[in-house]
């Protein structure tokens, strides 16, 4: 689906295992109720992505994500790729290979972003 909304529910406190698109698809986090809320996504596709992930706290500028995920490129050098801390509410995993991304919230408003990502595009985190 190009557009998956999350529950709390379904959701919240597990792993949650994204496979193979046939689209680029937007993941949409349910807003915090309080601190403490806690999400985890890997890919485990049979091959290279061919599409993008995408995180997004579904809010325009008042939820915002605060750290960075660390990016593999698939010749084996990399970087990190930070949010701005207040504004940033999408992250773009840019076909994928792997990744392992945490999102845990701080408030009703800030959520602490941390992970890793192979990919041979660096990803974004964005408003």
């Amino acid at each position: 689906s190009a557009a998956v909304t999350l529950t709390k529910a379904a959701n919240q406190g597990r792993v949650n295992v994204a496979g193979d698109l046939s689209q680029n698809s937007t993941y949409t986090i349910p807003a915090a109720a309080a601190a403490g809320e806690w999400y985890n996504f890997v890919y485990v596709g049979a091959a290279d992505e061919a599409h993008n992930h995408i995180f997004s706290l579904g809010t325009s500028n008042t939820q915002f994500y605060i750290g960075n995920v660390m990016w593999v490129h698939d010749d084996g050098t990399g970087d990190s790729v930070f949010s701005n801390g207040t504004s940033n509410e999408l992250l773009t995993l840019v076909t994928p290979m792997n990744y392992n991304i945490h999102l845990l919230s701080k408030s009703t408003t800030e959520w602490y972003l941390w992970g890793s990502v192979q990919s041979a595009t660096i990803p974004t985190i964005a408003d």
